[in-house]
């Protein structure tokens, strides 16, 4: 064979491998431009799920945030009902989203709360309806705002648990002096003045007003005034009572300085102690500074509450319906610990708090005639909050 014909032949090999070359890489292009394509996709539904996750949880967030139980003004529990199918544009996600929102109202016996389902759902690129969606579900229960849980929490917190490391008995808005103390002034800088040892929540010094202090070894005692008047209160009630009424709010002002006060058990007249009141439109805050002797460190007594209509303890008056009762919480049946705000205090060796009450009203008669008298509601053991109340005045 010549060596013209050799080269020829070579060439021609050349050409094939080429080919060949050329095929596999484009075979491997399409394999790159399919993988991007699918990398493309798979980021724009993760973009497009955390969006919704958002979306979705954003909504709860503004369902829970309530600012009344019932009302005409912004936000409120029972406003939170099914909503229809409701379009979403964001910026944040190449598609447009549908939230869904189901609400279901618990049985009567476990409690006021609903459950709220929240579907988010969306189409991907690849769809021409929503084929991608999230799911959320949570109970939002019906507790005023106001209330925050004042009545059921524990009063013998831990040193765990100490707001603003000091001590728990201490109000939270009391400013820290720096020195180891607090000053606490209920009813604005010109009033009335505790000052509070952070260490032990001991009282110190009273100032009345706010300049004139007198050193004083003294106990906080302190709650919330509640009220279901009008009807026969329920354990619901006791757990959740509804905001004042506009005659209650009326009648504040007219009720003594003393609306609670403490009667310390002691030799040989008894004074009535310090105790400053915060009216707000959905309960009475109240603050006591008992006294103790340097000695003992304890004192024994009763806290009372006064309405200005506190019904008395003669029959034809007790049950009146322009007369109230008062009512006090407490946990177990027979209260027998400090904590758990018994009839009469004995011993008591420091700081009370979330003492409370619930005022009610007397009944349906009127004070010439008899009528059928309310008692104080007890507790509804299917929730866990505790709502059991016994008669603590008259």
């Amino acid at each position: 064979m010549s060596a013209h014909r050799l080269r020829r032949r070579s060439r021609g090999v050349s050409l094939v491998e080429a080919l060949v070359a050329l095929a596999v890489m484009a075979i491997g292009l399409l394999g790159v431009v399919g993988l991007q394509a699918t990398l493309r996709a798979t980021a724009d539904v993760s973009r497009q799920r955390s969006e919704a996750v958002r979306i979705a949880q954003e909504r709860l967030e503004q369902l829970r945030g309530y600012s009344s139980l019932d009302g005409t003004d912004g936000q409120t529990y029972e406003s939170i009902t099914t909503a229809p199918g409701q379009r979403v544009d964001t910026p944040l996600a190449n598609t447009e989203f549908t939230l869904r929102q189901t609400v279901t109202d618990t049985a009567a016996d476990a409690g006021r709360a609903k459950m709220v389902a929240i579907q988010v759902a969306w189409r991907d690129r690849r769809a021409e309806t929503d084929n991608q969606w999230v799911d959320f579900a949570a109970f939002i229960t019906g507790t005023p705002p106001d209330l925050a849980g004042a009545l059921f929490l524990p009063a013998d917190a831990t040193t765990l648990a100490q707001p603003k490391s000091r001590h728990a008995a201490i109000p939270v808005q009391a400013s820290d002096n720096g020195d180891g103390t607090s000053s606490f002034r209920p009813l604005g800088s010109d009033q009335v003045a505790f000052t509070f040892n952070n260490l032990t929540g001991v009282i110190t010094s009273i100032c009345i007003p706010a300049t004139n202090c007198t050193s004083v070894n003294a106990y906080l005692l302190s709650g919330y005034v509640r009220f279901a008047t009008g009807v026969q209160p329920t354990p619901a009630l006791a757990e959740v009572p509804p905001p004042l009424s506009p005659d209650d709010l009326a009648s504040i002002p007219a009720w003594p300085t003393a609306f609670v006060s403490v009667q310390r058990t002691g030799s040989p007249t008894p004074a009535p102690d310090t105790c400053v009141h915060l009216v707000y439109p959905a309960y009475v805050a109240y603050y006591c500074a008992v006294p103790v002797s340097t000695a003992t460190k304890m004192w024994s007594g009763r806290s009372s509450v006064w309405p200005t209509n506190l019904a008395t303890t003669t029959p034809d008056t007790t049950t009146s319906a322009s007369r109230v009762k008062v009512c006090r919480y407490a946990p177990t049946a027979s209260p027998t610990r400090n904590v758990d705000h018994p009839a009469n205090y004995s011993n008591v060796g420091g700081p009370l708090t979330n003492q409370n009450f619930l005022v009610i009203t007397a009944g349906t008669g009127s004070d010439t005639v008899p009528g059928t008298a309310w008692t104080c509601p007890g507790d509804d053991t299917a929730t866990p909050i505790v709502s059991a109340t016994w008669q603590h005045q008259p």
